[in-house]
Protein backbone atom coordinates (compact mmCIF):
# COMPACT_ATOMS: atom_id res chain seq x y z
CA UNK A 1 0.00 0.00 0.00
CA UNK A 2 3.09 2.18 0.82
CA UNK A 3 4.51 2.20 -2.60
CA UNK A 4 0.68 2.73 -4.00
CA UNK A 5 0.49 6.13 -2.28
CA UNK A 6 4.23 6.86 -2.93
CA UNK A 7 3.03 6.70 -6.93
CA UNK A 8 0.27 8.54 -7.27
CA UNK A 9 -1.46 11.77 -6.60
CA UNK A 10 -4.93 10.25 -4.80
CA UNK A 11 -7.72 12.56 -3.13
CA UNK A 12 -7.59 13.30 0.53
CA UNK A 13 -9.70 10.77 1.76
CA UNK A 14 -8.66 7.65 -0.11
CA UNK A 15 -5.62 8.86 1.42
CA UNK A 16 -6.53 9.25 5.09
CA UNK A 17 -8.59 6.23 4.86
CA UNK A 18 -5.00 4.11 3.74
CA UNK A 19 -3.28 5.66 6.42
CA UNK A 20 -5.90 4.81 8.96
CA UNK A 21 -5.91 1.19 7.75
CA UNK A 22 -1.93 1.53 7.84
CA UNK A 23 -2.18 2.60 11.54
CA UNK A 24 -4.94 0.14 12.37
CA UNK A 25 -2.56 -2.92 11.36
CA UNK A 26 0.89 -1.32 12.78
CA UNK A 27 -1.55 -1.04 16.12
CA UNK A 28 -2.87 -4.24 15.94
CA UNK A 29 0.60 -5.66 15.47
CA UNK A 30 2.55 -3.82 17.90
CA UNK A 31 5.15 -2.53 15.25
CA UNK A 32 6.04 0.50 16.85
CA UNK A 33 8.47 1.58 14.64
CA UNK A 34 6.58 1.84 11.87
CA UNK A 35 4.06 3.92 13.62
CA UNK A 36 6.87 6.39 14.52
CA UNK A 37 8.54 6.35 11.35
CA UNK A 38 4.63 7.23 9.92
CA UNK A 39 4.88 10.20 12.59
CA UNK A 40 7.86 11.38 10.82
CA UNK A 41 7.03 11.62 7.34
CA UNK A 42 2.95 11.73 7.30
CA UNK A 43 2.37 14.21 4.98
CA UNK A 44 0.20 17.28 6.18
CA UNK A 45 -3.54 17.74 5.96
CA UNK A 46 -5.16 19.21 2.77
CA UNK A 47 -8.32 20.43 2.57
CA UNK A 48 -10.34 18.35 -0.58
CA UNK A 49 -11.61 19.98 -3.17
CA UNK A 50 -15.28 18.86 -2.95
CA UNK A 51 -15.12 19.61 1.62
CA UNK A 52 -16.73 22.69 2.94
CA UNK A 53 -14.53 24.53 5.45
CA UNK A 54 -16.68 24.06 8.08
CA UNK A 55 -16.51 20.07 7.63
CA UNK A 56 -12.54 20.08 7.50
CA UNK A 57 -12.34 22.19 10.33
CA UNK A 58 -14.64 19.44 12.23
CA UNK A 59 -12.80 16.70 10.99
CA UNK A 60 -9.28 18.40 12.27
CA UNK A 61 -10.40 19.07 15.72
CA UNK A 62 -11.19 15.59 16.14
CA UNK A 63 -14.69 14.47 18.01
CA UNK A 64 -16.00 17.04 20.78
CA UNK A 65 -16.29 15.47 24.36
CA UNK A 66 -18.78 16.84 26.75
Amino acid sequence: MQSMLAGDNYHVDWLANAHAVMLSYWDSTQDKTAIQQWLLTAPALERGVNHSPSTTAAITRGPICH
